[in-house]
């Protein structure tokens, strides 16, 4: 078994990273890591990203240590954060769809989301290609940044959320080995459930600790 702990959605506010008592085989993190400056304007924020985990070196060195942290970004993330605290001399990778081993555990995944209003990174008129992908890669955990449709999806309490709904059916109805599927970006539904015998983890905001 592999403990992993899940955070995402922390948009450069570290105290809930920090003072986590989590000693996980593995950390997941799912997205909008990094503070913004700007609405969407790239060449500033990749700088005033970049300076920030820069200055956050030294927390965030303590706080992984040598457990392997596992990444995918988010629409508010304009670096590549594993790079970066790889160049920190922390065991980081990015998951692509095309799928990657850590700790004994298959993860895949994407940052894409569903399109808002295209002022943000990694929106997508259509995520059915990135859906396909990564199932196609065999995944046992799957971490991407948006939510699949109807599962902890909903940011306004309306009944229905802004989940992507090609995930929701490969699922439920492709044959796979999914046992955890990790995610963020939809803060209001924060939480854990268990359907189709696969564990749910929005981590919008919050740490946590799962068992896969």
């Amino acid at each position: 078994m592999t403990i992993i702990a899940h955070i995402s959605d922390t948009h450069g506010n570290l105290s809930t990273l920090l003072s986590a008592s989590a000693t996980p085989d593995v950390w997941v993190i799912s997205g909008d890591f990094c503070p913004n400056e700007t609405r969407g304007d790239a060449d500033i924020e990749r700088v005033t990203q970049s300076a920030w985990l820069e200055a956050n070196r030294e927390a965030l060195v303590t706080r992984f240590g040598s457990t392997p942290v596992v990444y995918v970004g988010g629409n508010h993330d304009y670096v590549d954060v594993a790079r970066v605290l790889r160049s920190f001399g922390v065991n980081a990778v990015t998951v692509t769809t095309e799928g990657v081993e850590v700790a004994g555990v298959r993860f895949a995944g994407f940052p894409e989301i569903p399109f808002i209003a295209g002022e943000w990174n990694n929106e997508s008129h259509d995520l059915t290609p990135m859906v396909e992908a990564a199932m196609a890669a065999d995944p046992e955990v799957l971490v991407t940044h948006a939510a699949p449709a109807g599962i902890l999806d909903d940011d306004h309490g309306c009944g229905h959320g802004d989940g992507v709904r090609s995930l929701t059916s490969a699922l439920a109805y492709a044959p796979h080995r999914v046992r955890a599927h990790l995610f963020g970006h939809i803060h209001a539904s924060e939480g854990v459930v268990e359907e189709m015998d696969i564990t749910f983890s929005n981590a919008a905001g919050a740490v946590h600790v799962l068992t896969v």
